[in-house]
C-alpha cells in the first residue's frame, strides 16, 4: 500500500527521448530452411505416432473381439 502511493505522488517526466531509427544489422525473421526442416521432420513423427496408436487400439480391439 505504501509503495502504491509512493508511486501516485512521484512526478513522471513528461517528455520520452527517442533515438533516430537504424536499418537493422541482422535479419531478424526466422530461418525459412530451419522452419521447413522441423516441421517436416515434426509431421512425419507425428504420423508415424497416431499409425503406430491406431495399430494398437486395432489389436485390443481384436482381442476383445474373440
Amino acid at each position: 500500500m505504501d509503495q502504491a502511493r509512493a508511486d501516485m505522488e512521484s512526478d513522471l517526466p513528461h517528455k520520452f527521448v527517442v533515438n533516430r531509427a537504424q536499418p537493422a544489422d541482422k535479419k531478424s525473421y526466422p530461418v525459412r530452411w530451419l522452419v521447413v526442416v522441423v516441421s517436416t521432420i515434426s509431421a512425419f513423427l507425428l504420423a508415424l505416432l497416431l499409425i503406430v496408436v491406431q495399430e494398437n487400439i486395432k489389436k485390443i480391439t481384436d482381442r476383445h473381439a474373440r
